[in-house]
């Protein structure tokens, strides 16, 4: 929840509604002031995230020697 409400104090996120089904959880959208601050136009700007979460495992799995 710290990390909810400081975004929100920000102004990086807005709640825009509650989820339909399930726990009804808050949902939340970024704010252009957000995108702005990652210096970037909308949010088809940011990464996919099914392939940067692909990438992140793949990364875990690497081994470094240190010889």
């Amino acid at each position: 929840d710290r990390i909810i409400s400081n975004l929100e104090e920000r102004k990086f996120i807005r709640n825009c509604g509650k989820q339909e089904t399930g726990r009804r959880a808050n949902l939340y959208e970024v704010t252009s002031k957000f995108l702005s601050y990652l210096g970037i136009k909308n949010v088809g700007e940011l990464p996919d995230y099914n392939l940067l979460k692909e990438k992140i495992k793949n990364m875990e799995n690497i081994t470094i020697n240190e010889d």
